[in-house]
């Protein structure tokens, strides 16, 4: 419709005719379903974007936590009076079996 018509239509709304109130409300209609169809569009795009947010999150959490693992383990192997011990540990029940065969 046009701007001139609208105008046309806003000053005589009273004047109109029958066709013309039909063509106003099926390009009233027509209106409504497309801002519908848009918002449902908007909703879905933002419901889109939460999800992948969410799941980045959620993968950013488990990176951390894996991170905070390896650092754990690796720590205590470079911890050289753990690596000692367990060194000095392996070396023990390596040598029970001597100990209890008599051997020693």
């Amino acid at each position: 419709m046009s701007a001139s018509r609208r105008r046309r239509i806003a000053a005589n709304d009273s004047q109109l005719s029958d066709e013309e109130w039909q063509d106003l409300l099926e390009e009233q209609g027509a209106s409504d379903e497309e801002e519908e169809e848009r918002r449902r569009q908007e909703e879905d795009a933002l419901s889109e974007e939460e999800e992948r947010r969410r799941q980045e999150e959620e993968e950013e959490e488990e990176w951390w936590r894996l991170q905070a693992e390896q650092d754990e383990d690796d720590s205590y192997w470079s911890d050289s009076e753990a690596c000692r011990r367990w060194e000095e540990d392996q070396w023990l029940q390596s040598q029970r079996g001597y100990f209890y065969s008599g051997f020693v």
